[in-house]
């Protein structure tokens, strides 16, 4: 996810017909506040989060807290604890039960 927030600020920083080809110094600080930094990697930060939140809540004995970040280290953990336990990994359904009738 990190390398998709990075490639999609990298498009809207580059020179198109839009934002000008040959930018002056001071257009080009323009185009870098408005296509900000933050904005492209927040919803990177916020699909991590959730993404690491929800495997913490689906993983019966979890190697990290909900809360714990989306770190590329902690990222790391739940790939060497799935290559270790996915043949006895145990999946918590939480979905409500439902009535057909």
């Amino acid at each position: 996810m990190e390398q998709e927030g990075e490639k999609a600020f990298e498009q809207c920083i580059e020179p198109s017909i839009y934002s000008g080809l040959h930018r002056t110094p001071e257009q080009e600080e323009y185009v870098r506040k408005v296509c900000d930094h933050d904005r492209h990697f927040g919803h990177v930060r916020d699909t991590n989060a959730f993404i690491m939140g929800t495997l913490t809540q689906v993983a019966k004995g979890a190697p990290l807290p909900a809360e714990a970040q989306a770190t590329p280290e902690n990222f790391q953990k739940w790939k060497d604890w799935w290559a270790k336990n996915k043949d006895q990994a145990v999946l918590v359904d939480q979905r409500p039960p439902q009535s057909f009738e």
